[in-house]
């Protein structure tokens, strides 16, 4: 049976999103990348909140927003849209309630 190039599209994509090792070899070689991509893109828009946090919490609230949020346009720089919102529900951010108004002002 041969996939059509949306199909094939799709599962490399799920792919991507899928945790751990599992897949074709090179597949954890390529989440690294994205991730990495996706938290610098981050990283360069919300600065601010990444100094309040500190590197580790907001790699885990990036890689968290991530998982929930993927990214629906080819432009890093639409990225991030929803991340306010996202640290507003964000458990780990419960004690800084004021990060997700942060967030809202760095995307504006």
């Amino acid at each position: 049976m041969t996939l059509s190039l949306l199909d094939l599209q799709r599962r490399f994509a799920a792919q991507l999103r899928a945790d751990g090792d599992d897949g074709p070899p090179g597949m954890a070689l390529y989440r690294r990348t994205v991730r990495t991509n996706y938290r610098r893109a981050l990283s360069a828009t919300f600065v601010v909140v990444k100094r309040v946090v500190g590197e580790p919490f907001f790699h885990a609230a990036a890689d968290a927003y991530c998982a929930r949020h993927p990214s629906a346009s080819g432009d890093l720089n639409d990225f991030g849209d929803r991340f306010g919102e996202f640290l507003g529900e964000y458990a780990p951010a419960r004690d800084l309630p004021y990060l997700a108004d942060l967030a809202r002002l760095e995307w504006a």
